[in-house]
């Protein structure tokens, strides 16, 4: 009978996170299409985040790994119990969440769309944590806006209209619904500008958080035209920390956070990107740089122009910037922080660079971009050293170079992502199929609790330096 005893609890205790799954999936987390109807027609980013994906994750490694979970989530403490990291802010923490952003005339809006529980509770919640904040509610949404506007009544009239779905939809432009994948944690929807130079219509992506990785998965659609356009003509560099090639104009199209073009880098048919670390001399304050630090990044960026007329005036607005110094006889670029770079710039090509920029010939036809990252490489080939030239005083050497060194120090013990990839590959349909992922150092844990540790670590780390 002990015997017997012993099986049933083991038993009750493999049907546990089954049930509890079960019941999470079935009755308490189950949500409607609804939610999509509110996100306007004008979106160009929209981003979904599944938290009962994320729950039903956090409920397994809870129940069954235990020890690992309260080590990666929760501080160690040895004599006091971990407090409930859960307090009841009137937000329903079972539905999904949604990130949309909107163009206007000289800004981007970003809104966030959730269900909530108790409209007072998450007012009360939003002004405490956040003060003045821009909400309006449905009967079961928040609508809830993000970034600030300068036309602050006009936007209180379209978040009202939002909430009364008295603006055009985003299913009139795509059914989400049937392109959100619902097992995947974050699902992502994005709309490039058309521009002259743009390949792709649209796509979505897919984030898979699991056991030592989180999988990126999505499908773009090129424009009709977009059989004229190369594949990336050179291979990454697999020895450099940071390795990158595009022969896609997505970052000057998808005006990723705001009206303004990335760095204003005009049209270009091939790109190459790479970064190896920088090294920081820690240099006397005279030099009117606005960090202490003179830094030489070792980077090699080169650009296939495309109308060259735009890359010169691309360079006559550096050398107007204030804050950017351009020395046109030894051909050096000087930025106000005290970054160092060497440039090149003909008919055909633009290039900034500490020494040569060595390409490669790609020796594939259909990746239209490619790249690879090395967390510890970035890190590892960061250095802290004095100028020579231009020393600071002993003082400020010993406590400078200490501080540089630890931070870096911190910043390694934080790293638990072992490497990145990311690539855009053409298929025989004739669309873009995105792959790629970020690998976890722990191969034996779970990517979700490994990103939440890593988020709270950094939250943290930042709160401690931008105190002192």
């Amino acid at each position: 009978m002990h015997k017997l005893k012993k099986y049933a609890a083991v038993l009750l205790l493999l049907l546990t996170y089954p049930m509890v799954d079960f019941i999470a999936k079935a009755f308490v987390l189950e949500e409607s299409d609804e939610i999509y109807a509110y996100i306007p027609q004008e979106s160009d980013f929209v981003v979904e985040i599944n938290l009962k994906n994320f729950i039903a994750e956090m409920a397994y490694q809870r129940i069954f790994e235990e020890a690992y979970f309260m080590e990666r989530v929760y501080e160690p403490e040895k004599e006091k119990q971990p407090e409930p990291k859960y307090v009841d802010s009137g937000f329903d923490p079972f539905g999904k969440v949604i990130l949309f952003r909107e163009q206007w005339a000289n800004e981007s809006i970003w809104i966030a769309l959730f269900k909530y529980s108790n409209q007072e509770r998450l007012q009360n919640y939003l002004s405490n944590q956040f003060g003045e904040v821009h909400c309006e509610f449905s009967d079961d949404y928040a609508i809830v806006q993000l970034t600030p506007s300068s036309a602050q009544e006009k936007m209180n009239e379209h978040l009202k209209k939002i909430a009364l779905k008295e603006v055009k939809s985003f299913n009139e432009r795509a059914i989400l619904s049937t392109v959100f994948d619902p097992t995947k944690e974050i699902n992502c929807y994005i709309i490039p500008k058309t521009r002259e130079y743009n390949q792709l219509i649209d796509g979505y992506l897919s984030f898979d958080f699991l056991e030592d990785r989180i999988a990126i998965e999505g499908n773009f659609t090129p424009v009709s035209e977009f059989g004229r356009t190369n594949p990336i003509a050179y291979a990454i560099n697999p020895e450099a920390a940071l390795s990158a090639r595009s022969s896609l104009n997505f970052f000057n199209s998808i005006y990723w956070f705001s009206e303004e073009k990335i760095e204003d880098i005009p049209e270009y048919s091939q790109m190459v990107f790479d970064y190896d670390g920088v090294e920081c001399k820690l240099v006397n304050r005279d030099q009117g740089f606005t960090t202490p630090f003179k830094s030489y990044p070792k980077i090699d960026i080169h650009f296939n122009v495309l109308k060259k007329e735009f890359w010169y005036a691309f360079m006559d607005s550096l050398i107007a910037n204030p804050g950017i110094m351009v020395d046109t006889i030894n051909h050096e670029i000087i930025t106000q922080e005290g970054a160092h770079f060497k440039y090149v710039q003909n008919d055909q090509i633009f290039e900034l660079t500490q020494d040569q920029v060595e390409l490669t010939p790609s020796t594939s036809n259909e990746i239209y971009f490619d790249f690879h990252m090395d967390i510890d490489a970035l890190i590892d080939r960061t250095t802290f050293t004095i100028d020579e030239n231009n020393p600071p005083s002993d003082l400020e050497q010993k406590f400078g170079l200490m501080a540089a060194k630890g931070m870096l120090g911190e910043i390694k013990l934080l790293a638990n992502i072992e490497e990145g990839t990311f690539q855009l590959i053409g298929n025989e349909d004739g669309n873009i199929i995105a792959s790629g992922a970020l690998m976890m150092k722990n191969k034996t844990g779970s990517a979700l609790i490994e990103s939440l540790s890593l988020g709270a670590a950094s939250f943290s780390f930042l709160a401690n330096y931008l105190s002192l």
